[in-house]
């Protein structure tokens, strides 16, 4: 979509923030937010799933089934893609449309990653079905910027300080799997458009990273 003309200086832009888990993704948002805003520019920070009456609830669903029942692959699959249609409509396009900046803490290329490394997910819709039905439904919500955070796992583990939902719980080689997932996938986006970022560095020196990529 055609974004709306630049207030402050700064045009509005569509910023995913994507990585495995322990990456620093919710901590970066807050803190380009803060920089927006300070700078007089609207911003809105988005968590994928939720955000929305529907995508909340789902969201609960993914991160602890009910009855502790794992979901079948293919199910978890069209939770994940429900909520981020329904986020995108209520939230993501207005947002752009009124010319503010979007943060997405998570967009589909997690999907790409986390669900299609899960077993049987690939085999029914093949590796370009799967790519292209993450972005069912998303045309007029594309981001401009992708920022990629991939921590070493020890780095990652020692940041993990709350419990673990039932994604987390999946083990070494479901991880392993989701970073490989990522960088395979990221090189398929626009060229200038993925931006990785060393998130194995302080906070704020990822924010600085971060901000001369997106806020300048």
């Amino acid at each position: 979509m055609d974004l709306p003309a630049a207030r402050c200086g700064i045009p509005p832009r569509f910023v995913a923030l994507e990585g495995p888990d322990g990456g620093g993704k919710t901590t970066l948002a807050r803190q380009l937010a803060d920089r927006f805003g300070s700078r007089g520019v609207r911003c809105r920070i988005v968590s994928d799933p939720g955000g929305t009456g529907v995508g909340d609830c789902l969201r609960q669903w993914l991160l602890d089934p009910p009855g502790g029942v794992p979901l079948a692959p293919m199910a978890e699959l069209y939770l994940f893609l429900a909520a981020r249609v329904q986020m995108a409509r209520e939230i993501i396009v207005p947002a752009l449309s009124a010319g503010e900046t979007v943060l997405a803490d998570r967009y589909w290329l997690s999907t790409v990653a986390y669900q299609g490394s899960l077993s049987g997910v690939d085999e029914i819709l093949g590796h370009g079905g799967l790519r292209a039905l993450a972005q069912t439904g998303l045309d007029l919500a594309r981001p401009t910027h992708w920022l990629m955070l991939d921590p070493p796992r020890d780095v990652a583990m020692a940041r993990a300080k709350r419990k673990k939902d039932a994604i987390e719980r999946r083990g070494e080689a479901y991880y392993g799997a989701v970073r490989a997932r990522y960088r395979s996938e990221t090189a398929l986006l626009p060229p200038g458009s993925v931006h990785w970022l060393d998130a194995a560095r302080p906070a704020e020196e990822v924010a600085e990273a971060a901000w001369q990529i997106v806020g300048v």
